[in-house]
């Protein structure tokens, strides 16, 4: 199941032609390869109690003013192990791509751990994403999901996937993107 959304978000992706700078690029790529190069932190080890907070990039592929780009932005988001309260919470702000730059925060709520999961199945954590986003005026509302594992034997680092619909008055699109961080003191 994990997989059809991987290769969902990379055909969606490939039908795009984003404009990401090669600079933000690398930075995100560099810091995707560290977390990830961790690997999948077994569920068993995850705690059962308390939080962590992870702060990284977000790439995000838009379709703004009729074409696709790469949007990066902030992403911080906190993830709690207890079984009360809201297990995931965060924000996506600042995302810019080469020409444009949006105003406007995504919230990241609605979460759930998968205490259960199987890594080449199923991922960890999954919660809403939305929020308006501001071109100059003209106002995207974007309706989605995170999705993510944790990454190190600590749980030092978070990645993963976003997908759902960016709407623009009646027009309605899809959006995918990716996600990655590192924990926070």
């Amino acid at each position: 199941m994990k997989y059809h959304w991987i290769i969902w978000g990379l055909l969606t992706a490939c039908s795009g032609g984003g404009t990401g700078g090669e600079t933000a690029l690398a930075g995100f790529d560099g810091l995707h390869g560290e977390v990830t190069g961790l690997g999948v932190t077994p569920v068993a080890d995850l705690p059962t109690q308390g939080s962590a907070t992870y702060a990284g990039l977000i790439q995000l592929d838009l379709p703004i003013d009729g074409a696709t780009h790469t949007f990066e932005g902030a992403f911080d988001v906190t993830l709690g192990f207890d079984a009360a309260g809201d297990p995931v919470t965060g924000t996506v702000t600042d995302l810019a791509s080469d020409a444009v730059s949006l105003t406007g925060t995504l919230e990241i709520d609605n979460g759930a751990m998968n205490q259960s999961a199987v890594p080449d199945l199923d991922y960890q954590f999954t919660a809403d994403i939305g929020g308006a986003l501001d071109d100059s005026g003209t106002i995207y509302t974007v309706d989605g999901t995170v999705a993510g594992d944790f990454y190190g034997s600590q749980w030092e680092g978070i990645a993963g996937v976003a997908f759902g619909d960016i709407t623009q008055g009646v027009t309605v699109d899809i959006f995918d993107g990716t996600f990655v961080g590192e924990r926070t003191p």
